[in-house]
C-alpha cells in the first residue's frame, strides 16, 4: 500500500511537471483537459503494471510456531522486538490514513447533499442545456452538473448575457464531472500534494474553456473582458460549499485575460503534444511494478554457486500459496511468528492443490508440507481385551461404532491393529456411565487408512 502511494505520488508529480513546462501556457484547452484527466488515470494504473521479468524467489527460513489444538512445535527464535514495533507502527499509520480518508469522503458526500438541498429549495427555470436555480443565498453565479445557481434578486434585475453564457458553457461541457473526479481522488489520496495542483489546473482550464465558448458565440472580446473585470470587483468571498461547483469569478482575472488575447503557433503546439509520449513511456519505466528476488544473506553464496543447477520456482504458484498462508500467520507476544494449522477446509484443499503443482525444490522451501503418514501397528494384548469387558469401567468402540463390552469375547487381540484408551472428562457425553473410553481399530480399517495414501498437512521441518 505504501509503495503504491509513493509511486502514485511521484508518477502524478512527473506528469504535472510536464504539464507546467509544455502545456499550461498554450491555447489548447481541450487537449489540456484531456491530458490532466488522462494523466491522473495513468498515474493510478502505472504503479500496478508488471514489466514481466524473470524472478527467482528464495524463501528465507524464518522462525515459525506451528499450532494445531493445544500442541505446538517451536523452531529457533529470530524475530526481534524491533520488528514487532515496526508492525505496530505500520498499523497505526494505516488506520490513521484510513480515518482521514473516511472523514474527507464524508465531507465530499455532505457538500454534494448541500448542493442538492439548494436545488430542491430554489426556484427552477428550464433552459435548453440546463436549469437555472434561483436562491436568495446565492452570492455569485456558479454551476453544478446541469444546474446554474443565480441570485434571485440579480436575475430579476437582469443578468448579463455573457455571465449566463459562461455558466451554460460549464454545464454543456460537463465540467462538474472533472471536479467530482479530482475531489474524490483527493479524499482517497489526500497525502499526494500533486493532486492539489491538479485541482487548481483543472479549474483554471475550465474557465479558459468557458471563456473561449462565450467569445466564440459573441465575438465581442472587449465587452466580455470588461464584464469579467467588473464581475471580479463585485464578487464576494468564495464559500466552502462551492468547492464542487464552477464559478464565474473563481480564478485570477489576469491569467484569463492573457489567455483570451494570446496568439498561438499551431506547429509549436503539435510538437509539445507529441513530447508527452516519451513522458508517458518514462513514467511506465520508472514506476511500473517490479519484483526483486529475495534471498537470505546466509544463502546468497550457496545460491550463486548452484545457480546453474537451480530450478526457478513458478512465481504465480508461490504468490497464490503465500496469499492463503498469510491469513493464518500472526505474531505472538514474544515477537515470534505463529501459523495456525487449523485452517478452513477450502483453504487447506487449495493449499494442497498448489503444493502438488510445485517442483520438489520449491516444495522444500515452504513452511508446511503435504505428505502421506504411515501408522505403526499398536496391537492390544488378550489381557487388555479381558480387562475392557468391565462395562462399569470401560466403554468400547470398534471402528467408531459402540459395542457391548461382552462382544469382545468374539475377538482375539490379532483382530486389531491399533487401540487408544482415554479418560472421560466431566463434560463428556458418557461421563458417569463409565470412566474410560476404548477405541479399537480393526485390521481392515487400519490397512485401508495406510493404503489410501491420503496427504496430511504438517510443518515442514
Amino acid at each position: 500500500m505504501i509503495d503504491y502511494l509513493i509511486d502514485f505520488t511521484l508518477c502524478s508529480s512527473l506528469f504535472f511537471i510536464a504539464y507546467l513546462l509544455l502545456l499550461q501556457n498554450e491555447r489548447m484547452h481541450k487537449f489540456n483537459r484531456f491530458y490532466l484527466l488522462f494523466s491522473l488515470v495513468l498515474s493510478l494504473l502505472i504503479p500496478t503494471l508488471s514489466l514481466g521479468t524473470d524472478i527467482i524467489i528464495v524463501n528465507k527460513m524464518d522462525s515459525y510456531l506451528y499450532a494445531e489444538g493445544g500442541i505446538s512445535t517451536e523452531s529457533t527464535k529470530i524475530i526481534t522486538e524491533k520488528q514487532t514495533q515496526n508492525i505496530s507502527l505500520s498499523s497505526i499509520l494505516f488506520y490513521s490514513y484510513f480515518l482521514v480518508s473516511t472523514l474527507l469522503i464524508l465531507r465530499f458526500i455532505f457538500l454534494n447533499l448541500l448542493i442538492f438541498r439548494k436545488v430542491i429549495s430554489g426556484e427552477v427555470i428550464n433552459l435548453g442545456k440546463g436549469k437555472i436555480i434561483l436562491n436568495n443565498d446565492t452570492h455569485s453565479p456558479h454551476s453544478y452538473l446541469n444546474y446554474i445557481f443565480i441570485n434571485k434578486s440579480d436575475y430579476n434585475k437582469g443578468i448579463e448575457d455573457g455571465i449566463l453564457q459562461h455558466e451554460i458553457a460549464h454545464v454543456s461541457q460537463r465540467h462538474t464531472l472533472d471536479i467530482l473526479f479530482i475531489e474524490l481522488l483527493i479524499a482517497l489520496f489526500w497525502c499526494n500534494p500533486a493532486l492539489y495542483f491538479y485541482r487548481s489546473a483543472i479549474r483554471l482550464n475550465h474557465e479558459f474553456l468557458a471563456d473561449r465558448a462565450v467569445i466564440k458565440n459573441s465575438k465581442d472580446l472587449p465587452k466580455y473582458l470588461d464584464l469579467v473585470v467588473n464581475q471580479i470587483f463585485h464578487a464576494n468571498r468564495f464559500h466552502a460549499r462551492k468547492t464542487l461547483t464552477s464559478s464565474f469569478n473563481y480564478f485570477k482575472t489576469k491569467k484569463r485575460i492573457i489567455m483570451m488575447t494570446k496568439k498561438y503557433n499551431k506547429t509549436s503546439i503539435q510538437l509539445k503534444q507529441l513530447a508527452i509520449v516519451p513522458i508517458i513511456i518514462l513514467a511506465i519505466l520508472l514506476f511500473g511494478k517490479t519484483t526483486l528476488a529475495q534471498e537470505g544473506n546466509e544463502n546468497k553464496k550457496a545460491n550463486n554457486d548452484a545457480k546453474s543447477q537451480e530450478i526457478t520456482p513458478d512465481q504465480d504458484l508461490q504468490l497464490s500459496f503465500d496469499e492463503i498462508m498469510d491469513k493464518y500467520v500472526s505474531v505472538n507476544e514474544d515477537g515470534m511468528l505463529r501459523v495456525n494449522m487449523s485452517m478452513d477446509k477450502s483453504d487447506k484443499e487449495e493449499l494442497k492443490s498448489i503444493y502438488l503443482k510445485m517442483s520438489a525444490q520449491q516444495q522444500a522451501m515452504q513452511k508446511i508440507k503435504f505428505a502421506s503418514r504411515k501408522y505403526d501397528k499398536n496391537t492390544p494384548s488378550n489381557e487388555n481385551l479381558d480387562q475392557w469387558k468391565d462395562s462399569d469401567k470401560y466403554g468400547v468402540w470398534i471402528d467408531s461404532k459402540r459395542i457391548e463390552n461382552a462382544e469382545l469375547s468374539k475377538y482375539s487381540n490379532a483382530d486389531f491393529s491399533d487401540f487408544f484408551v482415554s479418560k472421560l472428562a466431566k463434560n463428556a457425553k458418557n461421563y458417569g456411565k463409565h470412566t474410560f473410553q476404548v477405541d479399537l481399530t480393526s485390521n481392515e480399517l487400519f490397512e485401508k487408512r495406510n493404503g489410501s495414501q491420503s496427504l496430511i498437512m504438517m510443518p515442514n521441518n
